[in-house]
């Protein structure tokens, strides 16, 4: 009986160590896709904000400071035509 018992139990450790491995890699990969994505939204916002700088860099040049609204519509379209 002693034998029996011994056996069962290194089987179920056996079988146990080998359930804890694939979720660990389940875990690790969602991680890493989570890691990804939050990376992919930094650059994408990093990028728009580069966009919005360059295009009212170049309103800055085109109009005065009294046509504040030209130069507000001017940075509305330039940021529509370059994020496309």
């Amino acid at each position: 009986m002693g034998k029996v018992a011994s056996l069962a139990l290194a089987i179920a450790l056996l079988i146990g160590s080998s359930v804890t491995p694939s979720s660990a890699q389940k875990a690790t990969k969602s991680y890493d896709q989570a890691y990804r994505d939050r990376i992919a939204s930094i650059n994408e916002t990093i990028r728009r904000r580069q966009i919005r700088a360059e295009c009212k860099a170049e309103a800055k040049k085109a109009f005065a400071a009294i046509h504040f609204k030209k130069r507000r519509d001017y940075v509305r379209d330039c940021v529509a035509r370059t994020s496309r």
